[in-house]
């Protein structure tokens, strides 16, 4: 599920590394406001759009993005739309899908090397309190790069609570199960993925 580099170099290959991750962040944070359809469907034409500059192969692995998870965000959808309405339900399924477009687009278009040479300098900033900059970066860089597995992970954690959730609970209970019963689980396993996968690139390393 780690999106691989695309072969050829594109115009957004030559954008700094950092700079891709800044807007990762600020996108990501700002679609948490967004409760409009109008601006998600638009925010989704630019990205598109975006991808389609990058070649034929970008176009692929576009498509495989929404063969792998539009299924999954469907049902997420149509499970919602019972308990927050239609249109809040589509919002969620299409920043859902924005974001892991965009991410999966940073990850294509960055090398892992400068993904993880700016997380590295990003930690300078705990240096003093004695932190491995080197585990550190590596397990995060590798968090970057796994964010399509982790949006599955979750997706397949909060449909399996709400197939078991009474329908006649009131929508702030619901909400409050799924942050109490997806939490602790999502947290746990995305940490045990994350941390085996490096477990093995570092064992490969030392080879």
């Amino acid at each position: 599920m780690i999106s691989s580099h695309l072969k050829n170099t594109t115009w957004l290959h030559k954008i700094p590394a950092g700079v891709k991750l800044f807007f990762l962040s600020i996108i990501t944070f700002a679609s948490s406001l967004i409760s409009e359809v109008q601006i998600i469907l638009i925010l989704l034409s630019l990205l598109v759009f975006v991808i389609s500059t990058l070649g034929y192969q970008a176009l692929l692995k576009l498509k495989n993005i929404v063969m792998t998870f539009g299924f999954f965000v469907f049902v997420l959808g149509f499970f919602q739309f019972f308990i927050v309405g239609f249109e809040k339900a589509l919002v969620t399924s299409l920043k859902m899908f924005f974001i892991i477009i965009f991410a999966d687009v940073v990850n294509i278009t960055t090398s892992f090397t400068s993904l993880r040479r700016v997380v590295y300098k990003v930690l300078s900033l705990f240096k003093v309190f004695g932190l491995n900059r080197k585990r550190v970066s590596l397990t995060m860089t590798l968090s970057l790069r796994m964010i399509q597995l982790y949006v599955s992970l979750w997706k397949k954690l909060e449909l399996s609570l709400l197939s078991r959730i009474h329908p006649n609970q009131s929508n702030a209970r619901i909400s409050n199960n799924l942050i109490k019963k997806i939490i602790p689980p999502f947290l746990y396993q995305t940490k045990v993925m994350t941390l085996r996968t490096k477990d093995c690139l570092q064992a490969r390393i030392q080879r």
